[in-house]
């Protein structure tokens, strides 16, 4: 297991549509000032149990869209909220596809891309005050426009150029960077 301070270091892996996605199958301490937690990925790199698509008979489905929060920034899985209110509603299943760091416009790609599989009855955009900085320009998010009263793709994420994986590098495994 890999000891990280920042939840990027080893987490994430560059997607052309999203920008980035969580490692699936990975497991790593994830470790702040105030908390240190285990990670563990299921099978399409996120923080809970694998789902098959298709949804079992007699069911209800709930997939979860949001960022750290959703993610589980600080706690044990167990303590995700979205664990908590399935253990507390018997056959509702709250599929969590929280991923660190992620805005309006990558929720809603993820949702297109993989959260429409999982045949959803109710989907939950979990929104906070520091979206709205997550939702600003940045070469490597997706960005959307209104264009003609529709969303419009205006561009796609960039990977990172040599002179930031380097910066990347320096900042995932050196505290004092």
């Amino acid at each position: 297991k890999v000891v990280t301070f920042y939840p990027f270091s080893g987490f994430h892996q560059f997607d052309a549509d999203l920008g980035w996605t969580q490692i699936p199958g990975h497991e790593a301490v994830f470790q702040g000032r105030e908390f240190k937690v285990n990670i563990k990925t299921n099978s399409h790199g996120f923080r809970d149990k694998d789902y098959p698509f298709k949804k079992p008979a007699g069911s209800e489905r709930v997939v979860v869209l949001g960022d750290s929060f959703t993610w589980g920034w600080g706690v044990e899985q167990e303590e995700i909220f979205c664990e908590v209110a399935e253990k507390n509603l018997e056959g509702v299943e709250f599929i969590n596809l929280g991923q660190t760091a992620y805005s309006t416009a990558q929720e809603y790609l993820l949702f297109k891309k993989l959260g429409m599989k999982f045949s959803p009855n109710f989907t939950i955009l979990a929104f906070g005050p520091n979206d709205i900085m997550e939702n600003s320009e940045n070469p490597k998010r997706p960005k959307f426009l209104v264009k003609d009263g529709m969303l419009a793709l205006e561009k796609s994420p960039i990977p990172l150029s040599l002179h930031e994986k380097i910066k990347k590098i320096l900042k995932d495994h050196f505290l004092l960077y």
